[in-house]
């Protein structure tokens, strides 16, 4: 068997070519400049009792910072039409949203609505009670809540 060395300019010399190729990749390579870019969002729950005080005002510091996307938990009284008049003004958008697992078992229609008519492509179940009243907390509690959530 041969003995492979290589010397420091070698190695050097690799690096180098390997780094520019890295960096050129997506300049010559239309699939790799095509992939979308994510763009970092923020979480509302994060700042809840900001939104609880004045959902306007959250939304414009949140923009001023340079956010793009949020997703809400909830819309703080406010009708899903003017949620999304201010997210238009403000030039934010919201792909997701999460909701309590009850109001989607109960009303599945009304979270799809507000989803649509806010602009989100995801709504989320943010978490599962695990209480007996409600009976939310099984072994097949995602599959009744899909099927429930199925509208035609």
């Amino acid at each position: 068997m041969k003995n492979l060395s290589l010397s420091r300019r070698e190695i050097l010399g690799s690096t180098a070519a390997l780094s520019v190729a890295a960096i050129a990749a997506p300049i010559f390579s239309p699939a790799l400049a095509a992939t979308p870019r994510r763009v970092p969002g923020v979480q509302l729950y994060t700042v809840r009792d900001a939104m609880a005080t004045d959902v306007a005002a959250t939304l414009q510091a949140i923009a001023g910072i340079g956010y793009r996307e949020v997703e809400f938990a909830g819309y703080f009284d406010h009708s899903p039409a003017q949620i999304r008049n201010l997210l238009d003004s403000l030039g934010l958008r919201s792909p997701s949203t999460h909701t309590d697992a009850r109001v989607m078992r109960d009303d599945p229609r009304q979270v799809i609505d507000a989803a649509t008519e806010v602009g989100h492509d995801y709504v989320t179940v943010a978490w599962l009670r695990d209480t007996s009243s409600d009976n939310l907390f099984t072994v097949t509690s995602p599959k009744v809540l899909i099927e429930r959530s199925t509208i035609t």
